[in-house]
């Protein structure tokens, strides 16, 4: 297959943390492909019938070639590695290969998400939780109007309610915080011996998905993040240094200018009620007070 193939289309959020790992290995790959943004914020264009219809569980991204749809971020890298052009991103030798699957699979395990969601200093970390809840009742209209989806749509109002009491517990929050501390220790201790990517000297699918969440996990809590594991941190810097960083996007900062777009239609409506209320409550107080003094 030409690695300029034109079959391909990745339906993704930019700012999506799955979304760039697949990113990312297109990337290195060297491939070109079409691309659509599905709004996940608060329009959740990924909650629609015909997006629900590509990928049942209503998340991206989702990889269509030749027509069939690919979900699951894990899986499409694997995909793009074993059909697409390009330099192999999974080892031969079968003791590498185990050591990354077991890497990737210790990541893609990790509930970023809800890590995501109940922490982070980002000024958009409070709307992303008000809406958490907004995605429950989106859901239930849709399977109101979509009774041939109804199990899907029920199993996603279902993971919506987990997901929100997670955030809204202190102590599960912390738990997971405690999850992660341990969890770059291991990677810590695993690069510790001066290797280069996880598996030793070649870059595999395994270094695609934690360079993308090491990105996520310094967004979320600043560039000091990975100060107190240094090979982790030199790890990162070399990850960061590959061209395909920059050119698949990966997201170091909220892009204000790209998610602009995104919020505001959700954000202005609101402000302009709670405007609309606060000049009515002003009005009857001043026609009141002026009622008053007459």
């Amino acid at each position: 297959m030409d690695a300029q193939t034109d079959d391909l289309t990745l339906y993704h959020f930019p700012h999506s943390l799955c979304s760039q790992k697949v990113r990312l290995a297109l990337a290195e790959k060297g491939a070109r492909y079409e691309v659509r943004v599905v709004n996940i914020g608060p329009a959740h264009e990924n909650y629609e019938p015909w997006y629900m219809r590509l990928n049942p569980r209503g998340v991206v991204p989702t990889l269509v070639h030749d027509g069939e749809p690919i979900v699951d971020s894990a899986r499409i890298v694997r995909y793009i590695d074993e059909h697409l052009p390009g330099p192999p991103l999974q080892p031969e030798d079968p003791a590498l290969h185990a050591l990354m699957e077991e890497w990737i699979e210790r990541q893609d395990r990790f509930p970023m998400r809800e890590l995501s969601y109940g922490s982070g200093n980002s000024l958009l970390m409070p709307i992303g939780r008000a809406t958490i809840m907004r995605r429950a009742r989106v859901l239930a209209a849709h399977r109101r109007r979509n009774p041939g989806l109804s199990a899907e749509y029920t199993a996603r109002i279902e993971d919506v309610k987990r997901w929100k009491r997670t955030v809204s517990s202190p102590k599960e929050m912390a738990a997971l915080r405690q999850r992660l501390a341990d969890l770059l220790e291991e990677l810590e201790a695993l690069l510790a011996d001066g290797r280069d990517w996880i598996v030793g000297d070649q870059y595999t699918l395994a270094d695609i998905v934690w360079t993308v969440f090491l990105t996520r996990i310094r967004f979320l809590e600043g560039p000091e993040a990975l100060d107190e594991i240094p090979s982790v941190r030199r790890y990162f810097e070399r990850a960061r240094d590959r061209p395909s960083y920059e050119g698949a996007g990966v997201r170091e900062s909220v892009q204000t200018r790209e998610l602009l777009p995104i919020i505001l239609p959700f954000i202005l409506p609101r402000a302009a009620a709670a405007l609309l209320v606060l000049s009515l409550v002003g009005y009857g107080v001043w026609t009141l007070t002026v009622t008053a003094l007459g």
